[in-house]
């Protein structure tokens, strides 16, 4: 699973170049990384970081360092 995981974070990076979604999100000051595991959080949880207490964010997203 954890290869699978890597595979798509790794994915997410690569494609951050072209995709306008992710870019928007970095003109706004966060790296790719940062992006990406926002991202694969919104997809696992099926939520948008806006419908999410931003303390339980924090935590799952501290879950996948």
């Amino acid at each position: 699973a954890r290869i699978v995981f890597y595979h798509y974070y790794e994915q997410l990076c690569i494609g951050s170049r072209s995709n306008p979604d992710f870019l928007s999100r970095r003109s706004r000051g966060r790296d790719t990384a940062s992006v990406a595991t926002d991202k694969i959080l919104e997809d696992m949880y099926s939520s948008k970081k806006d419908r999410v207490n931003s303390r339980t964010w924090k935590r799952r997203q501290d879950s996948l360092q």
